[in-house]
This record gives structure tokens, sequence and C-alpha cells, in this order.
């Protein structure tokens, strides 16, 4: 029998034989009143609590009333979503132990994983607080304002777990185009700019499966990454420029010329042109005997140059994103 379609969610409901579904360890409680069956496992959980939070459920609930399918008395509804995005959201929906998006600091962070399964569920599901919350954990990350990213986002003090291999991105991406959140886009087509030729293996998710950019959001981040690797090639040269007032002796283009090659040797500048210098510039330059004077000049110049390129940011991969750091 072909996947049935739940006309006002827009939800697939897919033909599973529940005999074969592994009752999940985590959620699966005596006391329950449905079963949910999704990706091969099953979940029993409470009817009321999802019906009274969700107009989906609510519907679907009163669908599987009028099944024959059912588990220990309970009817079993089947979803098309995966196990592990299922998971992460009934964690939201019925916590087992203590979770705060907004982390407390001796608090565990989110996996990206777990935040964009329940932004994306909640969203399918229509429950509308729990996307909010859910999604305001995500543009803590990915803001639109220069002194948050420079204060959190850039230094990883954020809600979730971030990464120096940002595959997430790419699921950002798919994120922001579900919920018409366009102001999350500009730095998720950055951190898709940083993982180079990486980006097209996509994001592998936990169950295996791969999400990768769609063919207009790779044109798009193909495009930007031009422009964004030429300007930051022109920001460290001009970060790096000798400094005609200096009195230490370092406006020969020897002394500057040493520090401006390491950088681009090293990709720094140029592979997250957004992030602070991940080095240590005063030890960089007394490694090439600049000044005390010269060295607070770069770092300064740094800060503006990241400024104007995080101003240009969503123009470089034409997008308009209103109140971008207003």
């Amino acid at each position: 029998m072909a996947p049935s379609l739940n006309a006002r969610a827009n939800v697939m409901v897919a033909d599973t034989d529940v005999n074969h579904a592994i009752h999940d360890t985590e959620y699966w409680m005596d006391d329950g009143s449905i079963v949910l069956v999704a990706g091969g496992y099953a979940f029993k959980v409470y009817k009321g609590i999802l019906a009274a939070q969700s107009p989906v459920f609510h519907d679907m609930f009163l669908s599987s009333a009028e099944g024959k399918e059912s588990i220990d008395n309970c009817a079993v509804v089947h979803l098309s979503d995966s196990s592990e995005d299922l998971r992460h959201f009934l964690r939201a929906i019925f916590p087992l132990k203590q979770f705060k998006y907004y982390k407390e600091k001796e608090n565990a962070k989110a996996s990206a994983e777990a935040v964009f399964s329940v932004v994306r569920l909640a969203h399918k599901y229509q429950i509308d607080e729990l996307q909010r919350q859910a999604l305001a954990c995500v543009q803590e990350y990915y803001t639109t304002r220069f002194d948050l990213w420079e204060s959190k986002g850039s230094r990883d003090d954020v809600s979730f777990a971030t990464s120096p291999l940002p595959t997430y991105a790419v699921g950002a991406i798919a994120l922001a185009r579900l919920t018409d959140t366009p102001s999350i886009l500009p730095l998720a087509f950055y951190d898709c700019y940083r993982l180079g030729a990486r980006v097209l293996d996509g994001w592998t998710h936990e169950d295996g499966s791969v999400e990768r950019l769609s063919d207009r959001d790779l044109r798009t981040c193909l495009g930007g990454a031009r422009e964004l690797a030429h300007l930051s090639a022109l920001a460290a040269a001009r970060v790096f420029a000798p400094t005609p007032r200096c009195g230490g002796g370092c406006t020969s283009l020897g002394r500057t010329f040493g520090p401006y090659t390491h950088v681009l040797n090293h990709g720094a500048v140029l592979d997250a042109p957004l992030h602070p210098f991940p080095d240590d510039m005063k030890q960089l330059a007394e490694l090439y005997g600049v000044c005390d004077a010269c060295t607070a000049c770069f770092q300064t110049r740094m800060k503006a140059e990241r400024r104007a390129i995080w101003s240009q940011l969503p123009s470089l991969f034409g997008l308009v994103v209103d109140g971008w750091d207003s």
C-alpha cells in the first residue's frame, strides 16, 4: 500500500509493519496511551499531552482511533520521521531530565543535531512555542549582529555545540528555508564557505542519512565563496600593511611581510575571515620582530576588516536580510 498523506499537516504517514518495530528504551512508557512508529522504532508516550500541544497530532489521533492496529491496547500511528529526530523531539516534549536550550554554565550543550531536529518537527507538527524556543537557540549562533558574533558566536559561547568543521550549516540553510527565517542564511553560507570542497559531502546525520544543499543553494554558496575569498585576501593585505608612522623600525616591508605570509600559509584569515585570529598576535609579532605599536595596529585593523566583511556578508551571497547589523 502506498504511503498516505495527512492533508492538514502535509505529513506523510508511512506504512510500516509495527510487529518489526523495536521498542525504544528511552520512550516506552508503561502507562503511555499512544504508540508512535518511526524509522523502525516504536515510542509509547502520552496522547493527551501531544494532542494538546499539536493540532497535527490531534487530528492524526482522531484518525488513528478508527484504525485496527494496536499495541498494549494503544492505537499505533506511523510517522515518516527518522527515529533519531523523533527521539530528540520527544525529549523536548517529555523531558526525562532537566534540559534547557539556553544553557546554564554547568549544563552540557545540546548538539546541533538535537536542536535542528526539534525545530524541524516543531514546525512540522505546528508546536509554535517550541519552534520559537529551538529556533532562538539556532539564532544565538546564526545572529545578525556583529557585536554578538564577536562576543559569543565566533567564540563558541552559544547554547549548542559548534564545530570547526560546521557541516551542520547545510542543515541550518534548510531550516532557514523551512521556517522562512532568512536572517540565518548569511552566516550559514559563511560556514559552508569554511567547509571548502567538503560542502559537497553534505551533513551526515545520526542515522547515517546525508543532507545536502539544494542545487539553488549550492550555486549561491559557490558564487559567494569566490567573492568572500577575494575580500579575505584583500583584508589580510590591508591588516599587515606597513605602518608609516611607526617609530620602532617596522616600516620596512620585510618586518610586516613575515606575519602576512605566516597568516596566508596557515589559512586563518582566508579560511575563516570572520573569526578572530587564532594565533597569539603578540607571539607572532615577536617571532618576526614587529614592535608593540604595530602589533596593536594589526589587531585593530583585523577587527575593522572583520567588521567590513560582516557588513557585506548578505550581499556576497545575493541575500537581502532586513535589519542585518542594524
